[in-house]
Formats: structure tokens, C-alpha cells, sequence
């Protein structure tokens, strides 16, 4: 944050300018997805923007009301922010609450680029957890109360703009690897001449599970290591396949096929062409094999995996070696085509990225609008009493026997 801000503008801390309700789980006996007693927030419940109402609790200890800022302070999401709701948060969420003369919108803005910074924050301490201390100490700039709603507004208009294009490229990338799936399917199943056989793969492949490759003996050598994440790293070893098909057996990579075009390693989590016919090329092999979609079809409760036998089962129309060649070149033409439109979308959403990192530090360098002389310059509200700081605020208490329902709180979002 910059630190030349106008003069009616206060540099100050997030802790001089709000207090904090730190999260308490209720027993767990009294939560209930039924809608008796009051909404119960964790950070599960987080959503894109404000919390997702899942959950309620009849024996509420902490409460956030809807002109807090919520946070996540404990685990991966932490630092992760919403708008407040009225509810009960359990230990792994703390309501930021703004004092008098400071805009809720205001508060989560300004702490939206700092959600990395909290995040490694927290992993840093003994807990992992983002402490009240931590909360406080957070920087923070303070401006005049008309001004900060002037802010937000601007903010709001040129952020839901920027979040349109990005939802757009996003869409974009969608089509991109849709056109890339027909086109795989299309050169694979669109060519199909009268007199060509349709054969299994395991009348053309024999097929064999890799060789366990402990981390350990990983090194810096050239040869490729592919398992069930793909390619995971290197190693000097001379037990290694020539160019070969591999698909993978298990794990993120499960059913996908890659072509090897020179010597790897195989692992016990991917399975290879062990022979191939001469009747059929390694690149047109790969093809079928990805558009036959094993990674929908693997199996498994716990794990999905594909096995030898469904790969055998795996059925293709097998044209002429020359036709072979054609389809994989068409094929890798259009795959080329898509690699760089996605490459180029990729390019744009970094762009609005850190166009959108620029905005918030221009807003809250009070760059984005002008001031108006007008306004009352910004104070630090004094801190209310210490026994307000964890009460419930009225509009969050439930009267007893009266809990809210799902549809109500599902109408206010």
C-alpha cells in the first residue's frame, strides 16, 4: 500500500478501525441441516462472495451480524473473505466488525489483495491459525466516511466489469477444450470407409503395468518419469521403454494416453504398450486411446483406476497407414490451433489479474476518485466497551423457539 495518501485520510491499523468476534464451535449434538435455531457458519459455508447457508445450531456461542466482514483463520482457506450475515461462527471463521464511520464494503475491498499475505501468515504461526493479534496488526487507510462509499461505488462498477470479461475468457477456455475433444473425436470416427475393420486394441497391443520407482531413487537424470500424474520427474536409471504409449492406471492422469517420443520410465501407476502391431502407428494408437474417454469410465470407490482389460476392450475403426498419418496430422493441427488460443486466453486473465490488483491499489491509494473538500476528514472512531466485543448483536439473537428457516435465509442470499 502506498504510503502518500490524501491529507484528509488517516494511515492507521485494521484494528483501530474495528473489532473482532473470534469463532467458538457449539456442541456438535446441537447443529442440525433441519433450519432450527440460528444459521451456522463455518468456512465450508464460504462462498464467491457471502456465506452458503447449509447448516443452523439450537446452542449458538459466537455470533457475526450482516455488517461484518467474515474470515476464514484457520486451515488452507485461511485468509479467504465474505460479506457478514447474520448467524454463528465456529472456530475457523472471525467477524471483522467496522466501527462507526467506516463502510463494511470499504473493509472487505481493502483486505481482498491481502488474502495471500494472511494466508501466509497463518501458516507461519505454531497453530496455522490467524489470530485477533494478527487481525489488528493488519495495515490499513483510513478515508472520510463519504469517500469510502464513493470508493465502493466506483470499485463495484469498474470490478463487475473486469469480472465480466474474465467470466467471458473463462467461457472462452470451456469452448477451447471442447473444440479440442471433436476435434480428436472427429479426425478419430469421421473417416470411416466401407472395407475398414473395426478392431480391439488388445488384438493390436499387449499391454503391461510399469515397474515401482521409489522417490528415493529419483535424480536429475534425462529420462522421464511417467506415472499417475503424468510426468513427475527424471532419473539416470537404464531400465526404461522406448517410444511407447502409456496410459495412466491410476491417480490425476487415470485413463488419459501419452506418447512417449523417446525412453521413460514407466511406474506401477500407468500401464504401456508393451508391443504394438505394425498395422497401427504409436501417434494414431494415442488418439483412439484418449478419444475412447477411459478416465470416464474408470472404476473404483475409493480410487477410480482403469485396468489392462478395459484398454484390450477398447474398439477403433483401423484405417490404412496412410490415413493413419493424415487423421494424426489434421489431428495435431487443430490441437496446436487450441494450445495457442488457450495459451493466449491465459495471457488475458493474468492481464485482468493484475489489472485488478492496479484498481484496488489505486483506490486505496485514493487515486480512483477525486475528494471532495467538503468531506469531513477521516477519524478513528474510539473503541467501544470490551464487553460488546463477542454479544451478539441484537438483529443476530433468535428468539428462543423460533428458529429460522432454510427458505428465509436462502432468500436473503
Amino acid at each position: 500500500m502506498s504510503s502518500s495518501i490524501p491529507s484528509s485520510w488517516v494511515m492507521t491499523t485494521l484494528g483501530s478501525v474495528a473489532d473482532f468476534v473470534m469463532g467458538q464451535a457449539p456442541p456438535g449434538s446441537a447443529s442440525n441441516f433441519d433450519g432450527l435455531g440460528t444459521v451456522f457458519v463455518k468456512a465450508g459455508e464460504f462462498g464467491s462472495e457471502r456465506p452458503v447457508v447449509r447448516e443452523w445450531t439450537t446452542q449458538p456461542l459466537k455470533f457475526a451480524c450482516e455488517g461484518d466482514v467474515l474470515i476464514c483463520v484457520v486451515g488452507a482457506t485461511a485468509g479467504k473473505l465474505n460479506l457478514g450475515m447474520d448467524c454463528a461462527i465456529g472456530r475457523s471463521v472471525a467477524a471483522i466488525r467496522p466501527r462507526p464511520g467506516v463502510d463494511q464494503r470499504f473493509v472487505y475491498l481493502q483486505l481482498l489483495p491481502k488474502v495471500l499475505e494472511l494466508r501466509a501468515g497463518s501458516a507461519g504461526s505454531a497453530q496455522g491459525v490467524i489470530s485477533s493479534k494478527d487481525l489488528a496488526e493488519v495495515p490499513f487507510v483510513l478515508a472520510p466516511l463519504a469517500e469510502q462509499r464513493r470508493i465502493v461505488a466506483a470499485l463495484e462498477e469498474h470490478l463487475s466489469a473486469l469480472d465480466a470479461a474474465v467470466a467471458g475468457l473463462r467461457r472462452a477456455l470451456v469452448n477451447i477444450e471442447r473444440f479440442r475433444t471433436s476435434s480428436v473425436d472427429q479426425a478419430v470416427s469421421g473417416r470411416a470407409e466401407p472395407g475398414w475393420p473395426r478392431v480391439l486394441a488388445g488384438e493390436l497391443c499387449e499391454w503391461a503395468s510399469g515397474d515401482y520407482l521409489p522417490q528415493k531413487l529419483f535424480s536429475d537424470g534425462v529420462v522421464p518419469v511417467y506415472g499417475g500424474n503424468g510426468i513427475s520427474g527424471t532419473h539416470a536409471f537404464a531400465n526404461v521403454h522406448e517410444s511407447t504409449v502409456i496410459v495412466g492406471r491410476v491417480g490425476a492422469n487415470c485413463g488419459n494416453a501419452y506418447l512417449s517420443s523417446g525412453p521413460v520410465w514407466v511406474t506401477d501407476n500407468a500401464i504401456f504398450a508393451k508391443r504394438v502391431s505394425d498395422m497401427v502407428s504409436l501417434p494414431f494408437l494415442t488418439l483412439v486411446m484418449n478419444a475412447a474417454r477411459l478416465n470416464m469410465r474408470a472404476t473404483g470407490s475409493g480410487q477410480p483406476f482403469v485396468n489392462q482389460r478395459m484398454l484390450n476392450e477398447t474398439q477403433f475403426v483401423l484405417p490404412p497407414m496412410s490415413v493413419q498419418n493424415d487423421i494424426v496430422e489434421q489431428t495435431d493441427r487443430a490441437t496446436s490451433l487450441a494450445d495457442r488460443l488457450a495459451a493466449d486466453v491465459e495471457i488475458q486473465l493474468a492481464r485482468a489479474a493484475r489489472l485488478r490488483q492496479s484498481i484496488l491499489q489505486r483506490a486505496f491509494a485514493g487515486a480512483l476518485v477525486p475528494p471532495d473538500p467538503a468531506d469531513a476528514p477521516a477519524s478513528i472512531a474510539p473503541e467501544p466497551d470490551r464487553t460488546e466485543r463477542s454479544s451478539a448483536p441484537a438483529s443476530s439473537r433468535p428468539a428462543r423457539g423460533r428458529g429460522r428457516t432454510a427458505r428465509t435465509w436462502s432468500r436473503r442470499g
